[in-house]
């Protein structure tokens, strides 16, 4: 699990997420449901209480709200190219 150090990496992340959360006129509960969280832990990551948090709650957060906040994860995506190299040699032999 790919976890972002999101007071650190990402300082106002949660004051973003609040603001769109309050512009899309969705209720928070209804919100939280389709990110797969609680009301509470949208809560904290908007006041920026949680110190660590899952790629896949953000991804889900970005989902819900329907925006892209434009967090990127290179040592994911290098991960990847690295899974994806040893697919294709293993192949070759």
């Amino acid at each position: 699990m790919m976890l972002i150090g999101f007071q650190k990496e990402f300082p106002g992340l949660g004051v973003k997420i609040r603001k769109y959360r309050q512009n899309s006129g969705v209720e928070l509960t209804q919100l939280a449901a389709q990110a797969g969280i609680s009301t509470a832990y949208w809560h904290r990551i908007e006041n920026e209480k949680v110190k660590v948090l899952p790629a896949d709650t953000l991804r889900a957060i970005e989902n819900a709200l329907g925006v892209d906040f434009g967090v990127k994860f290179p040592e994911l995506n290098k991960a990847k190219e690295l899974l994806a190299e040893s697919t294709c040699q293993g192949e070759s032999k």
